[in-house]
């Protein structure tokens, strides 16, 4: 019964990566396939048949170890599949929708996912949306219009070498991005782990820049700092402490995790003190979320 359970997964895995090779634009051929019965180890990998791609093994940490698909030719690497579904990355081509989402990765070292993620509104509507902890809703890119999202006054102006299409199904609510070849761009969208969407895209170079973002204003992403943190977009690191209290996972913190760990009480209250309270109330701006309502 476990050789036979072994047999499974073992076919489980090999049509996954025949899948998204595929999907990825890649010929199944001699060179660019894992057999099965095969192994793939240590710095080992097959590269898509028209050499775009990548897949084998990466640790963005150090230790930890991932199986995921890169760009090939790209000196940075920039990984655009973790084997354990969800993903982070979309790419031109790919018809995006329905129940699928983008996950987070928990932060720039660590690809688990994280606490945001992007989808198509589960309402129905017919737009996209950000959430964090699979709760809270925090930016939308307004309904689809026929030509452009409500939200993205932008997309009027796209190069007229972009097609962004959306559309309807039994199974939900779709959108894909192809480019005609003549447009000399690398482009991928990415949810990264601070809960902003980006599209990043190399032109006639090996450097990946940053054409577009949302939220406009990164404080915008609700939770970003996690319990008693302030934002601040001015800031080169957005989050800190209210005063008083000061991170409670410092490793985390300095990783950017700050929402998944946020801040802890230095000191005890002490509202009963005999010889007098230090404590204080300190005044804060707060920004309240779209659905906030009090009782």
């Amino acid at each position: 019964m476990e050789k036979r359970e072994k047999s499974w997964k073992t076919l489980f895995f090999a049509l996954t990566v025949f899948s998204q090779l595929k999907s990825y634009g890649a010929a199944i051929d001699a060179g660019d396939t894992l057999s099965l019965g095969a192994s793939l180890t240590g710095t080992q990998t097959i590269i898509s048949q028209n050499g775009t791609f990548e897949l084998g093994f990466f640790s963005p940490n150090g230790s930890n170890w991932y199986i995921g698909i890169w760009y090939a030719k790209i000196p940075e690497k920039t990984i655009v599949w973790s084997f354990d579904n969800p993903v982070n990355t979309w790419l031109p081509g790919m018809r995006f929708g329905g129940q699928q989402k983008l996950v987070s990765w928990k932060n720039p070292m660590d690809p688990t996912p994280g606490l945001f993620s992007f989808r198509a509104d589960p309402s129905g509507a017919k737009q996209f949306v950000l959430t964090w902890n699979k709760s809270i809703q925090y930016w939308e890119t307004g309904t689809w219009d026929g030509k452009i999202f409500s939200k993205l006054l932008e997309m009027a102006n796209l190069d007229k070498g972009v097609h962004v299409r959306a559309e309807s199904r039994n199974s939900g609510f779709y959108t894909s991005i192809t480019l005609l070849p003549e447009i000399n761009v690398l482009p991928r969208f990415v949810l990264t782990n601070l809960g902003g969407l980006q599209i990043n895209a190399i032109i006639r170079g090996s450097k990946w820049n940053t054409f577009w973002s949302q939220p406009a204003d990164a404080c915008a992403v609700y939770g970003l700092c996690g319990a008693y943190g302030t934002c601040n977009s001015n800031n080169l690191h957005f989050c800190s402490c209210v005063e008083g209290f000061a991170p409670t996972d410092n490793g985390a913190w300095d990783s950017q995790d700050w929402g998944s760990s946020g801040c802890v009480r230095q000191s005890p209250l002490n509202c009963d003190a005999k010889n007098g309270s230090t404590d204080r109330f300190v005044d804060l701006n707060v920004t309240l979320p779209n659905d906030y309502t009090s009782s």
